[in-house]
């Protein structure tokens, strides 16, 4: 058996930041689309299918990556849309980090989001498992990007 889709369509990660999808499984285990209203202040979005909003006026960016190994264009759209959303969750604002269906490339934005608010690595990832669903970043080369990226951000803040 393979991933089921989530029964949610975005969960709250911690405040101000959440993660989903484009698919949700519905009560009758049909597959069908999210569609996101004014929930959010910014969606950042690394999937896209037309009609799933967000509405008007709320803040979007896209950016589409494989659910797979990343190219160095790929980590650029990560990286920068991981600064915005850290930026725009201190500030106070409701982000949601979205893909497909919700597990994979949104969890890894999401914890590149959480390394830049200050918390590790490990925890994010856990964190991610536990709010979402522990099918969230079953993808194995994004759980290597998120322990690299927070060396990274450790080695920074220790220079």
């Amino acid at each position: 058996m393979g991933v089921p889709y989530c029964d949610q369509e975005w969960s709250e990660i911690r405040p101000g930041l959440f993660m989903g999808g484009h698919d949700v499984m519905g009560p009758d285990g049909a597959i069908r689309d999210v569609v996101v209203g004014d929930e959010f202040d910014l969606v950042l979005s690394l999937y896209e299918r037309y009609g799933c909003g967000p509405a008007v006026g709320v803040q979007r960016r896209y950016g589409r990556i494989p659910d797979g190994i990343l190219n160095d264009d790929d980590m650029a759209i990560v990286l920068r849309f991981a600064d915005l959303g850290a930026e725009a969750v201190r500030n106070g604002l409701r982000v949601l980090s979205r893909c497909q269906a919700g597990y994979n490339r949104s969890g890894l934005l999401a914890a590149f989001i959480l390394l830049r608010l200050g918390m590790g690595a490990g925890e994010a990832i856990d964190l991610i498992r536990e709010r979402r669903s522990p099918f969230a970043l079953c993808n194995l080369h994004f759980v290597e990007l998120i322990h690299a990226e927070g060396a990274r951000l450790a080695a920074e803040v220790a220079a």
